[in-house]
């Protein structure tokens, strides 16, 4: 049934077996329904038992709303899209999931596309180790838990989903997001993605505390900031700037943290700024501090570089895995007065694609310190630590100048070597 059937009347299909609309439809066949209005599901509708096949998809397609107001399931490798507010899409088409209503595969996607969604008390949507994508259909604000935003799901409403896959909300269409008091479900163990990459993308968590039992990945053109504290239970990978327009900070607010509860933690932003007290701890896990654009890097003072973790701000990480700072995209790094930061227990690794300098200040670290470059590693005052380990990689080899006689390492490990190395 598509958009131009059947123009100014209503349609009803059979889901019967045997008898209905469906018998017949192969394996493997996606059904598409189209409808210039609304669409409804009045009757459970596993399609299956309505077409005699399994591995059989549906893509309902509707102008403006889509009514679930039963069961549709999708069984084998069938997955189910709903489109609302498709003919336009000029922000007028919602997706409902009724009380009595629900979205089921056996470990296919569902995706979902519509102003906002709506999934009222005793609604299900449960994708099992499938993938779920929910995304609005025009360019709009997002608000989970109690965030206000066009795109609305509540606290409530993720509790009503279920999947170990991927859950993915926002993408282009997403221009900002407020996440407010969002407890996400034990239901939803495997990945959460928010995605801000519309005009002017930002996520920023507010209000009360915001926590995930698994892993989360943000991604924003420009900024996520955290405003109130975020708990995650696995890998946290946080892209603040992924357009790489220099535009996107990572923030942190004063008082607030980022727990990833053991677990690894990768930054990539113009920017890290840690306001006050505000902190990173990643337990065991490591921290990767990555600048989105290549720029200058500073650590411990600022130095005129872009990219800059003063030594304030490395008090308020807390991680006995290796904490990284730098990557190809540091064009250069310049270490200035770093004070022994307590809180950061595993090795210090710098990294840059051009030279490593310690300038002005002597600097220490509380356990080792590793150093790759892209070209010269030099100082003019002293380091210390437990272990130095300190590499270049340059066409022919760079020169390792680390002779003051105020350094202090137990163990040293230096080696110049070629690129290709």
């Amino acid at each position: 049934e598509a958009f131009g059937d059947d123009a100014g009347q209503d349609s009803v299909f059979d889901v019967a077996a045997t008898t209905g609309s469906f018998v017949g439809v192969g394996d493997g066949v996606t059904i598409t329904l189209q409808a210039l209005v609304d669409i409804t599901v009045s009757n459970n509708f596993n399609l299956a038992t309505a077409t005699g096949n399994t591995n059989v998809s549906l893509l309902l397609q509707a102008g403006d709303d889509i009514h679930v107001n039963a069961i549709v399931t999708a069984s084998g490798t069938g997955a189910l899209t709903l489109s609302a507010d498709d003919n336009g899409p000029d922000g007028t088409g919602d997706i409902n999931i009724g009380a009595a209503g629900g979205l089921t595969t056996a470990g296919q996607a569902i995706n979902l596309t519509g102003k906002t969604l709506s999934i009222a008390a005793g609604g299900t949507i449960n994708s099992g180790s499938g993938a779920i994508t929910i995304s609005p259909s025009q360019a709009s604000t997002v608000g989970l838990g109690a965030g206000a935003g066009t795109l609305n799901i509540t606290d409530a409403e993720f509790d009503a989903i279920t999947t170990s896959g991927l859950l993915t909300i926002g993408g282009s269409n997403a221009t900002s997001f407020t996440v407010d008091t969002l407890s996400v479900p034990a239901s939803v163990s495997g990945t959460v993605a928010l995605t801000a990459t519309g005009a002017g993308g930002s996520i920023i968590f507010s209000g009360g505390a915001s926590s995930t039992p698994g892993a989360l990945t943000l991604t924003a053109k420009d900024g996520v900031t955290l405003n109130q504290s975020l708990t995650t239970g696995g890998t946290t990978s946080i892209n603040s700037d992924s357009n790489a327009d220099a535009s996107g900070d990572f923030t942190v607010g004063n008082t607030r943290t980022l727990n990833t509860s053991g677990n690894s933690l990768s930054i990539t932003a113009d920017d890290v700024v840690l306001t006050g007290t505000g902190a990173l701890n990643s337990g065991v896990g490591s921290v990767t501090l990555i600048p989105s654009t290549s720029q200058a890097v500073g650590i411990g003072t600022a130095n005129a570089a872009t990219f800059v973790v003063l030594d304030a701000e490395l008090d308020n990480i807390t991680t006995s895995g290796t904490l990284t700072i730098g990557s190809s995209n540091a064009s250069s790094v310049v270490v200035d007065n770093v004070t022994s930061p307590t809180g950061i227990t595993g090795t210090f690794a710098i990294i840059s694609a051009g030279a490593i300098s310690f300038l002005n200040n002597a600097s220490a670290f509380t356990a080792g310190l590793s150093l790759t470059a892209g070209n010269t590693i030099s100082q003019t005052f002293g380091i210390s630590g437990t272990t130095l380990t300190a590499k270049t990689k340059k066409d022919g080899g760079a020169a390792i100048t680390l002779d003051s006689a105020d350094n202090n390492f137990t163990t040293i490990s230096l080696s110049s070597r070629n690129a290709a190395d």
